[in-house]
């Protein structure tokens, strides 16, 4: 369309215009058919059109800048799903009809049942809400949702009131984790999708335009510029929204070096403690029977049933499971570092893929992701010089471990470690010198 014709003023002749009352042909339970007869220029036509009851959803918001989103299960998509909390403004069609015969205000109406709907699926009291925006379904449809922004003083949250029947779980997710599920299609409800992604990437375009210098991501990116570790790739975007760091955690697919950078880690530390401060590397449990080319500095395996009385006893820290092939799967966590100390996790994908699983909830919320990266071709000929009892006795989980591909991890990351080829040579030294930064990043 020409500059022309986009800016053609639009004929009033052709704006349809209603003709008398609306007919409401068919009344159900949630749902009613409507016809109106319209002038449409000199034209009469019967428009209609399917209308429910309004909903709300909440867009909730701390000091922190994280986002609470519930999760739930979901008969229309026969499986789990992120959404904004929210819920119906009316209990039933009828009053929804005598509320719009009766000319109440639906904005104030659906501002009161957003608060209701916070108190009892979220637990906490929204008297910071403003409305934010007012979705309409489309011309065929009629079933408008009210969206709410919710600033909260706190992230600590209150008892829920749920309906028998009901399982939601509640978290709070990082600005940067929040659009991954709206993206991945985590999060299924496509207007809350649009209304959570204009809010983040608006804020994201302000946070840019401000001055970041006090947040530690920033800080980290500013030291790491300046070192020049030509290995390392900066995902700047995560970085800049990273406010604190609480822990470290090494994600990447298997056999892109994981392991052996780890060690490399470890080995500074242990030479020089003063020099990486805070940083503690602790042990990490698997459910799993040991390999033939396991480190045991790294890891200690354990039965699912003595793993299972470590974390009741608090002996282990961050416990999360990982999807293996089938149905198959293994839980991981680490012994626990002493407080005040900030520890580096080697992990795996299973982190950012099963994330659920993680606990607790906002650990990763305040974690540098670093993920290690080496191509499919690198990391298959590893595996076979390294592994040759899996591929000889498992071959179901060496094609599902090659499955996993090492650049899945880029979007969660907030550094991109290169692991291969001409930069094989440099990271070991860029890694550690990565620890140091972080030090001295939270410690500026």
């Amino acid at each position: 369309m020409s500059r022309q014709e986009s800016e053609r003023p639009i004929q009033e002749g052709i704006i349809p215009v209603p003709i008398g009352d609306e007919v409401i042909t068919y009344k159900g339970r949630m749902i009613e058919i409507v016809t109106q007869q319209m002038r449409v220029g000199s034209e009469e036509i019967v428009y209609e059109k399917a209308r429910r009851s309004p909903g709300t959803r909440l867009l909730i918001t701390s000091p922190n800048h994280n986002i609470l989103l519930t999760r739930e299960y979901r008969d229309e998509i026969g499986g789990w799903d992120y959404r904004l909390p929210g819920g119906k403004v009316f209990d039933s069609l009828e009053e929804y009809s005598e509320a719009i015969k009766n000319g109440v205000n639906l904005l104030e109406k659906s501002k009161q049942a957003a608060q209701k709907e916070a108190q009892e699926e979220v637990g906490i009291n929204a008297e910071d809400i403003t409305h934010l925006y007012t979705s309409k379904l489309g011309a065929t449809v009629e079933w408008d949702l009210y969206y709410f922004r919710v600033n909260l003083p706190t992230e600590e949250l209150g008892e829920q009131k749920l309906e028998p029947g009901e399982n939601i779980q509640v978290g709070w997710y990082s600005p940067t984790n929040a659009l991954r599920l709206a993206l991945d299609g985590s999060l299924s409800e496509d207007r809350s999708v649009a209304v959570l992604m204009r809010y983040i990437l608006n804020r994201q375009s302000v946070i840019e335009n401000e001055d970041t210098s006090k947040q530690v991501g920033q800080k980290l990116i500013d030291l790491i510029q300046q070192a020049n570790l030509n290995t390392l790739r900066l995902r700047r975007r995560n970085l800049v929204m990273l406010e604190n760091i609480e822990s470290v955690i090494i994600v990447g697919s298997s056999f892109v070096g994981k392991t052996t950078l780890v060690a490399v880690i470890r080995e500074a530390v242990n030479d020089d403690p003063d020099t990486f401060g805070q940083l503690r590397i602790p042990k990490r449990i698997i459910t799993r029977p040991q390999r033939q080319n396991d480190n045991l500095i790294e890891n200690e395996f354990r039965t699912l049933d003595e793993f299972r009385e470590m974390v009741a006893g608090g002996q282990i820290g961050m416990p999360w499971v990982r999807k293996m092939e089938g149905t198959r799967t293994e839980q991981y966590g680490f012994l626990p570092v002493e407080p005040d100390t900030i520890p580096l996790y080697s992990a795996n994908n299973a982190v950012i893929n099963n994330r659920e699983s993680v606990e607790p909830g906002s650990l990763l919320e305040k974690a540098l992701i670093v993920a290690i990266y080496a191509p499919e071709d690198i990391r298959r000929k590893r595996l076979f010089e390294r592994s040759p009892d899996l591929v000889n006795d498992k071959p179901e989980e060496v094609a599902y471990r090659l499955e996993d591909r090492a650049i899945n991890m880029y979007p969660d990351a907030h550094i991109v470690v290169k692991n291969f080829g001409r930069y094989e040579p440099q990271t070991k030294d860029d890694i550690v010198a990565l620890m140091k930064l972080i030090f001295q990043a939270v410690t500026l």
